[in-house]
């Protein structure tokens, strides 16, 4: 699966970027050119969010906004022309224009059109000001997969049939770290998300002569099972779920935010605590009904994996619910579990 990110560029020495497979590519003088620098790190974040919500994927960065993420017209098209002539799956656009010129603005649909015609998905992201009857381009083209957000849907994410748009209720993202959790807001954070759940869809579908409605459709489904993917942290009838029930929480380091958690659960679940570093075998969960993971970075995920993996298999097994603050599990993985085994695979943060 070929994904390119058009963005800021990348830094390739990123710890969690070592091991992935990562065309860099910039527009200098006319022409193409190597790039393995990101002066914003934007970009970085973009490639590293997909990372984590697909597996193995082929990355193209081409690099087309400088350091205050700004770029033209003229480098976006250039980008798109060369993913649709050079085999790319999807193209991530976590950018967008507005208040330009309708020649501007016909000009990247025009590209836009071509890459889609070539069978290339494009998944863009809109403004964050919230103003819908302003939408930047290419986020409003009908013909690319929109992503945006609104505080005023109810569900975590919402498949929008009216406008062929994903929305989702807030936009506050896990950015993929070695050693620390990262929470970045925006609405280009989403579109990643997307587009890693987009590469997931497409590895399953065989029949891809209407990929486009298929993943739409694909992304009612997800709506309807959006209890069982995400826990809602800051609506009080969300802890509900825990009231009466028995919690294993598991920690690292006990932060301000672990501590805040637990509080909450306190108040509604019997709880008991385990280290990640403790010994933890089938025995040590039986007769939990919830195993809740808490502030756990992408790295000490990966540093605890043989422990998590047959936790989350133990647990899967037993019908015991799985909650994390940070998903160390692509929204794709949880579903197939939630739906394998009948329990919620929760996320607090997308």
């Amino acid at each position: 699966m070929k994904i390119a990110v058009i963005d800021s560029g990348v830094n390739l020495k990123d710890e969690l970027l070592l091991d992935q497979t990562i065309e860099t590519i910039a527009m200098g003088q006319g022409r193409y050119q190597s790039c393995s620098i990101d002066d914003s790190g934007h970009g970085t974040d973009i490639v590293k969010i997909i990372c984590g919500q697909t597996m193995a994927p082929h990355i193209v960065s081409i690099q087309v906004l400088n350091r205050d993420n700004k770029g033209s017209v003229d480098a976006l098209c250039a980008a798109i022309n060369h993913c649709a002539e050079t085999g790319v799956d999807l193209i991530n656009l976590s950018l967008g224009l507005r208040n330009t010129s309708s020649e501007t603005i016909q000009k990247l649909k025009s590209c836009c059109d071509a890459a889609v015609k070539k069978g290339v998905a494009i998944v863009s992201s809109n403004h964050n000001d919230g103003n819908t009857d302003l939408p930047s381009y290419p986020y409003a083209f009908d013909e690319v997969i929109g992503v945006s957000s609104s505080l005023g849907i109810e569900q975590k994410i919402k498949f929008d049939r009216q406008t062929n748009k994903i929305i989702f209720s807030d936009n506050i993202v896990s950015v993929p770290d070695r050693n620390r959790v990262i929470l970045q807001k925006g609405n280009s954070f989403l579109a990643p998300i997307i587009a890693g759940l987009y590469s997931e869809f497409l590895k399953e579908t065989v029949d891809r002569s209407d990929i486009h409605r298929d993943f739409l459709s694909f992304m009612e489904h997800v709506q309807c099972n959006h209890t069982n993917l995400f826990f809602y942290r800051n609506k009080s009838q969300s802890y509900g779920q825990f009231h009466g029930k028995k919690v294993g929480y598991f920690y690292m380091k006990k932060t301000a935010n672990d501590i805040h958690l637990l509080n909450r659960l306190h108040q509604f679940a019997t709880v008991r605590l385990f280290h990640m570093a403790e010994e933890i075998d089938q025995c040590s969960i039986s007769g939990l009904d919830f195993l809740f993971f808490g502030e756990i970075s992408k790295g000490e995920a990966m540093q605890c994996e043989p422990v998590l993996s047959k936790l989350i298999n133990a647990a899967a097994r037993q019908g015991i619910h799985l909650v994390m603050m940070v998903p160390f599990m692509s929204i794709h993985q949880r579903l197939q579990v939630s739906e394998k085994y009948k329990i919620y695979v929760q996320s607090a943060y997308i």
